[in-house]
């Protein structure tokens, strides 16, 4: 009797060993889950101006939201850039064992504009990613552009509509870029004005034309097209005045300006 009862004593702890390290096996990764410590927009300026490098931070938690402190492994990789965008070993991959729960990276920017996405995975022992934790990707992280510096107008953007009777609407638009051809960012304030008196200029009190001043880079035309450091804005003229000349100006913030001597366009001249 003893004997018999010693030898089922023996079985249930064997069960109880064996399912205490299958739940082992099958905890020790799918406990964890990753979130980014920091959510909001993280800006960088191109190489050489303002502040070109951050570090970003990801933690690792369990199931009861605790930071992990087993020491795995994570990979930061940037899966899109506009280009020259790298970490601190100087290449889109990186990986670091997390201290504490935390794992940190540095970002280094290029000399392009643009958003950066940046995804976070953990790895195994044997460097691959573990399937049962999610990674995860933020595109809270931009590239902004140095000052205005140079101004263009895009002559091929300057089209008529027949806003009423006599009077045509046209959008215009000009580009901003700066030193190293980037476009600036959006956001920046643009202002257009008819020049050297221009404003409100006509041949009689019917013939007028002026331009709608406030505008920004990002903006949308006429049509709703927006394109990178392309600002639009808005003239309306009698068709009278159609093929006369005006000068066009520009003025930023930072005091950059450019005048440039436009021919109104024709209503036929969108179908040219």
């Amino acid at each position: 009797m003893k004997k018999t009862l010693l030898i089922m004593t023996l079985l249930v702890l064997l069960v109880i060993s064996s399912c205490s390290n299958n739940s082992t096996k099958n905890s020790d990764h799918s406990i964890f889950y990753l979130e980014w410590e920091n959510s909001d927009l993280i800006e960088l300026n191109v190489q050489g101006y303002g502040i070109s490098e951050t570090q970003i931070s990801l933690k690792v938690l369990d199931s009861q939201g605790n930071l992990c402190l087993e020491p795995v492994i994570v990979q930061f990789s940037i899966t899109s850039q506009p280009g020259g965008v790298t970490f601190e070993n100087e290449d889109s991959v990186f990986q670091t064992k997390i201290i504490e729960g935390i794992a940190r990276a540095t970002i280094i920017s290029g000399i392009i504009t643009g958003e950066v996405t940046i995804k976070a995975e953990l790895l195994d022992k044997k460097g691959s990613p573990i399937p049962d934790v999610e990674a995860i990707e933020t595109e809270e992280v931009e590239i902004i552009s140095r000052d205005p510096h140079t101004i263009t107008f895009l002559e091929r953007d300057f089209h008529p509509t027949q806003e009423a009777a006599l009077i045509f609407h046209c959008a215009i638009a000009t580009l901003i870029q700066d030193i190293n051809g980037n476009p600036i960012s959006n956001g920046t304030t643009v202002t257009f004005s008819l020049h050297d008196g221009y404003e409100g200029w006509s041949h009689n009190d019917t013939m007028r034309i002026s331009i709608i001043e406030p505008a920004e880079i990002g903006n949308s035309n006429y049509w709703g097209i927006t394109r990178p450091g392309v600002a639009y804005s808005v003239m309306h003229y009698h068709w009278k005045l159609a093929l006369e000349s005006v000068p066009i100006r520009v003025e930023l913030e930072n005091g950059l300006s450019h005048t440039e001597w436009m021919e109104l366009p024709k209503w036929h001249d969108i179908w040219d």
